[in-house]
């Protein structure tokens, strides 16, 4: 009778866990950094045989909404704000800058034991960087894997880690320069189902 019991709850588990990302239903989600970012920054000026490189800490808060086309398979669109704090040789010793971006994906979810799955989120898009002696904007690159606990049918919390990497260039008069970046976060949200 036990052991019936036990199999009973395992299936009720398995199956609750495994209609939140069945075909025709949407998510909507947001995640922000459990901690800071760390990031290499680089500006490089073309025809140049060197570049400078600074540590920065930042913060990165993202919102997307998406659709399963498939069991286990969403397309969506995910809109990214992030506020960086560099290193600098200045008065103040640190500059600030914002980045803003628009990044369509695609994630595929592993259905695992209980009420878990892993996930693996893909994304490129369009970035824009603001700062106070340049503007940029260009192509933006992610990969996400992480893993997500249901907590019921509509509900669940998300962690992750996130890599980043942008390519921008310059929209002032500053031709020739690029803005690159290349940054490793760890994630942590909640979605919601429907």
């Amino acid at each position: 009778m036990k052991r019936i019991m036990m199999m009973a709850i395992a299936s009720i588990c398995f199956f609750t866990a495994s209609a939140q990302t069945e075909k025709g239903r949407f998510a909507l989600s947001g995640n922000t950094d459990m901690s800071l970012m760390f990031a290499k920054t680089s500006i490089a000026v073309m025809d140049s045989t060197g570049d400078g490189k600074q540590n920065s800490r930042a913060f990165n808060a993202n919102a997307g909404f998406a659709y399963f086309v498939a069991n286990d398979l969403a397309v969506g669109i995910t809109g990214s704000f992030q506020y960086t704090k560099m290193d600098a040789d200045n008065a103040i010793g640190y500059l600030q800058n914002y980045t803003a971006g628009i990044i369509p994906s695609v994630t595929y979810f592993f259905p695992l034991k209980w009420n878990l799955k892993s996930n693996v989120s893909v994304g490129a898009g369009y970035a824009w960087y603001f700062a106070s002696d340049l503007d940029a904007e260009g192509l933006s690159l992610n990969v996400a894997p992480g893993i997500s606990w249901f907590v019921n049918r509509d509900i669940s919390l998300d962690l992750g880690v996130q890599y980043t990497y942008s390519n921008l260039k310059t929209t002032s008069d500053l031709s020739g320069l690029t803005y690159r970046q290349q940054a490793l976060g760890l994630l942590a949200g909640l979605s919601i189902y429907f």
